[in-house]
């Protein structure tokens, strides 16, 4: 399991304007740990683009410093801006997730039902405001983290699937789907466990190596939806992972500074 920032940069601190964070699951399903199923999730509803061109533009915004010609350009992002960016958590223990696509069971007769990932915490939805948020540490996040894992308080989550019900947007990732559809109770997740960056060999090496994989290539009743994002977001981690991989050898700093 992987807590994250926001688009996988580094220095995003925990109590500063972006809230988003990511919380990625990985099921092995084989001993040599090469058959695997993946679930990827944020803490946001919906998305803030439906393309692979507009993920592309966002990424340039934000490295150009180009945010307010890119939500000019994509008005749903300005609005996911403004109404569905995510409140700071006080902890990931209090977190809610949400996958940003849609996926399909499928059954022994081939009959379909699409839903979405849906991650909730046992404690309950717990929310700083931005100005409170603010007067936090810097890395209280993972800080909390940290602490929680190494005094025998484990995190838990329910594992659930949000149902579609009829007329819903199954291939957009910008379309959130009712509150009043139905949800399937699926299992519990429970975290116990941190794996520190000092160990394995080279340390910090298995972190460094996983590459998570939003289509699902090995878990039989499961498919993908058409949602043109699976394939660009594959790709974008792919890419990152292998970047990853190149710098194995070297020390990394997890802390905001």
């Amino acid at each position: 399991m992987r807590y994250s920032t926001d688009t996988g940069f580094k220095n995003l601190p925990d109590n500063g304007e972006n809230g988003s964070r990511g919380f990625a699951i990985r099921f092995v399903l084989s001993e040599d740990g090469h058959t695997h199923y993946d679930i990827i999730t944020n803490n946001a509803y919906g998305f803030v683009v439906s393309t692979g061109e507009g993920f592309l533009d966002q990424f340039k915004a934000m490295r150009d410093d180009k945010m307010e010609e890119f939500l000019d350009k994509y008005p749903h992002a300005r609005y996911f801006m403004e109404n569905q960016s995510p409140a700071h958590s006080y902890s990931f223990a209090t977190e809610q997730w949400h996958s940003i696509h849609a996926y399909k069971f499928v059954n022994d007769e081939e009959k379909e039902r699409y839903f979405r990932w849906r991650i909730v915490p046992w404690q309950g939805v717990m929310k700083h405001s931005k100005a409170d948020a603010a007067k936090q540490e810097k890395n209280y996040q993972f800080d909390d983290l940290e602490y929680r894992l190494s005094h025998n308080k484990p995190i838990k989550y329910r594992l659930m699937a949000q149902l579609a019900e009829e007329g819903d947007e199954v291939n957009d990732s910008t379309k959130v789907w009712p509150e009043t559809n139905e949800f399937a109770e699926m299992g519990e997740i429970v975290i116990d466990r941190l794996w520190e960056m000092d160990e394995g060999e080279p340390a910090g090496r298995e972190q460094k190596r996983i590459i998570y994989d939003p289509i699902p290539r090995y878990m039989e009743g499961v498919e993908v939806s058409e949602d043109p994002l699976l394939e660009v977001r594959t790709a974008v981690y792919l890419i990152s992972g292998r970047i990853r991989r190149e710098h194995i050898q070297e020390e990394v700093q997890q802390a905001v500074k």
